[in-house]
């Protein structure tokens, strides 16, 4: 089982070294001192807690992800643990997004000098894609739980 798996944990490894980069170098540069010094600081501040708690959320659906394909190649997917780490991957999805939500205001004061909407665009994008990763993942809960609950009713009836 584990044969199965490996492409997808490579793909996790992959992610997680792009997120490492993304956060060590990109992030510094949006919310730089110097960059724009006619946004007020507490703006960047608060704009740089954003980003880095995002981040740091990602690492977390990350380890849940892990464990999810940990439980893949046991065949424990179908479990209480499995639901469990579903439900956690969902709810950081759609804390993700609400933290963008949150952050909008400050997308635009930070983007307001330049003329293109690309700012504002990505932060949609970010929005959008956290909602829809959420609800599918959310669906996959649902699923799990049906199972698991037929699951038991056979084995009662047997």
């Amino acid at each position: 089982m584990k044969k199965l798996t490996i492409s997808l944990r490579l793909v996790l490894c992959i992610i997680l070294l792009l997120l490492t980069l993304v956060c060590i170098y990109l992030f510094p540069n949006l919310i730089g001192w110097n960059v724009q010094p006619e946004i007020p600081t507490m703006y960047k501040i608060l704009f740089g807690i954003g980003l880095y708690l995002s981040g740091i959320l990602s690492y977390v659906i990350i380890y849940f992800s892990w464990r999810l394909l940990h439980l893949v190649d046991h065949n424990n997917l179908f479990s209480q643990s499995g639901i469990f780490s579903l439900k956690m991957v969902r709810n950081l999805f759609y804390t993700i997004s609400i933290l963008y939500i949150l952050m909008f205001p400050l997308f635009t004061v930070i983007d307001s000098d330049d003329c293109s909407p690309i700012g504002i665009l990505m932060e949609l994008f970010l929005i959008m894609l956290g909602l829809m990763v959420g609800a599918f993942v959310h669906v996959l809960q649902k699923i799990s739980q049906q199972l698991i609950n037929s699951k038991k009713e056979t084995e009662l009836s047997i």
